[in-house]
């Protein structure tokens, strides 16, 4: 093999420098290491995960995010309207299933347009909101903390929803989601090599 070395690689790696292809022949850490760095399914998938997070932090205001989360609401399959910005008494969004609205369940959503934990009392806040039959669903950008999570376990009308969770419902409804939004988070569909791992 070592005097095809180059050939080798290159049906391995697919079409690298000759220098590089000769460098790896040498080394199999440096052929390890190279394989290493190379883009991959799980790299590519982070990058744009991480992509997505950090352009909803930094290029959309409070306001912009609470008719951003209502386009991804649609994109699942609710009718959403946004509440007046002030005053709104921590509800945000209204989400419904039925077209008018009149049919319960009625999600309350509350929109945290931040890294930073919101605080329990901006949960509770949330539930204080909900009448008998409604839901809320409390978004933000970072995490929760424990007494959410915790107030979370306790109540079966609410549900949490972090940065994380918040993305993926974002890639998982992007088509769907208007131009204005598509424009700020350019994303397109490609197909890679899937890890050797996952096959």
């Amino acid at each position: 093999m070592k005097t095809h070395a180059d050939e080798f690689l290159s049906r391995v790696f697919g079409d690298i420098p000759a220098k590089t292809a000769g460098d790896l022949s040498n080394s199999l850490d440096a052929a390890v290491e190279w394989a290493e760095e190379e883009p991959n399914a799980d790299k590519i998938d982070r990058f744009t995960r991480d992509f997505v997070s950090k352009t909803l932090v930094d290029c959309l205001n409070h306001e912009d995010f609470e008719y951003f989360v209502a386009d991804v609401l649609r994109g699942l399959g609710y009718k959403a309207r946004v509440t007046q910005y002030s005053n709104d008494g921590g509800v945000d969004i209204i989400a419904h299933r039925d077209p008018l609205g009149l049919e319960p369940p009625l999600v309350k959503v509350q929109c945290k347009h931040s890294l930073a934990k919101p605080a329990s009392s901006d949960v509770q806040q949330l539930t204080g909101a909900l009448s008998q039959g409604e839901l809320g669903l409390f978004v933000t950008l970072g995490s929760f903390t424990k007494d959410a999570i915790a107030l979370e376990r306790n109540r079966h009308d609410l549900r949490l929803v972090n940065g994380d969770e918040l993305v993926e419902m974002v890639l998982q409804v992007y088509s769907t989601l208007p131009q204005r939004w598509k424009s700020v988070l350019p994303l397109m569909q490609m197909y890679v090599v899937a890890n050797a791992s996952a096959v």
